[in-house]
């Protein structure tokens, strides 16, 4: 019974279906939670009153924001591949950015926005192993600039929260460094262990860091990079929130939002839907913004970035029309095949 139990489980990890029922699933009660209590005559007066000008201006920075997403792409990429500028043109990194944008965004349950991705780089003539390495190693980047921006916003949030966030600063950052430095010791535990294959994946992951450690000048400015990403991000939110007649500043934005954003990378509903907007109506109320305008401004970027990565789809048109049908499931296989060896 043990046995089959264990065979269950790890063919429902597996099942690509259940797997979307459950991000649908949870993205309806977080959507349900988000909504149950707005005041839909309010959300819609809100909407009926909005400028048109700031949410083009919107659109702009975020399309920025996927310029800056590719050029830090790049960056590491020319780093590891050792191959310099010559690495592939700066148009053709925008464009798979662009496409990874589309079918994490507008496709998601598909096909990874990421696995496309490590495909179309591997096109250029770069090896598996690279383009896997790079993206877990972009992945990492932007996670950590985000990580920084929300630590070095924690005596403000403190503020709000009611605790004295200035001494948890240092304290997170020097967790964080320890934190990384235990990692890159594991690594070498592990390699007893490399039979089994979520090891294998650890040890690979590992792997990703110790090679963007080693490029330490690439590391900072790719980080440098992420966090100016988000700031734009936060921009646009600004920007957005002011066609909204929200009273929203910079400065708040910087400090709320990136909590939002880093809630909404987590891998648990369609698009970051429902997280998203249940977390910018907890995050904006510290500032006394209605439920119904910070839902609004929710659901405005939203949509704005699925608009943002809608040039990704006529990108990979051409792609299917220059390079032929291919199969992506074979870069799946690729993948499990490269982290097995």
């Amino acid at each position: 019974m043990p046995h089959f139990a264990s065979w269950a489980f790890q063919r429902l990890q597996r099942s690509a279906f259940v797997k979307l029922a459950l991000k649908l699933g949870l993205t309806f009660l977080a959507l349900w939670f988000a909504f149950h209590e707005v005041d839909f005559v309010e959300l819609k007066r809100i909407f009926y009153l909005q400028e048109l000008w700031p949410v083009f201006a919107a659109y702009i920075l975020l399309n920025i924001q996927a310029i800056f997403a590719a050029i830090r792409w790049r960056m590491v990429l020319a780093a590891v591949a050792k191959l310099g500028s010559a690495v592939m043109p700066m148009f053709q990194a925008i464009k798979i950015t662009y496409i990874g944008s589309f079918f994490g965004v507008c496709l998601p349950g598909t096909v990874g926005g990421d696995v496309v991705r490590v495909w179309l780089t591997k096109l250029e003539n770069i090896p598996l192993s690279t383009a896997i390495h790079v993206i877990i190693i972009d992945r990492v980047i932007a996670l950590v600039g985000l990580g920084l921006m929300i630590v070095f916003a924690l005596p403000a949030l403190g503020g709000f929260f009611g605790f004295d966030g200035y001494w948890l600063t240092p304290l997170v950052l020097a967790l964080g460094i320890a934190g990384l430095w235990l990692l890159l010791q594991l690594g070498k535990l592990l390699e007893q262990f490399n039979a089994f294959r979520i090891v294998r994946v650890l040890i690979y992951f590992i792997s990703s860091i110790r090679l963007l450690l080693s490029h330490r000048k690439i590391c900072f400015l790719s980080l440098l990079y992420a966090v100016i990403g988000h700031v734009m991000f936060c921009w646009a939110a600004v920007v957005l929130a002011s066609s909204l007649s929200m009273e929203f500043s910079l400065a708040e934005s910087l400090i709320l939002i990136p909590p939002v954003v880093l809630l909404t990378t987590l891998p648990i509903s369609i698009g970051g839907w429902g997280v998203r907007e249940t977390a910018m109506i907890a995050m904006l109320s510290l500032i006394g913004i209605s439920q119904e305008a910070a839902l609004m401004l929710s659901i405005e970027l939203g949509i704005l970035n699925i608009i943002n990565s809608l040039p990704g789809g006529a990108f990979w048109m051409s792609y299917r029309k220059r390079k032929g049908k291919a199969d992506l499931s074979e870069v799946n296989e690729a993948l499990q095949k490269d982290m097995q060896s």
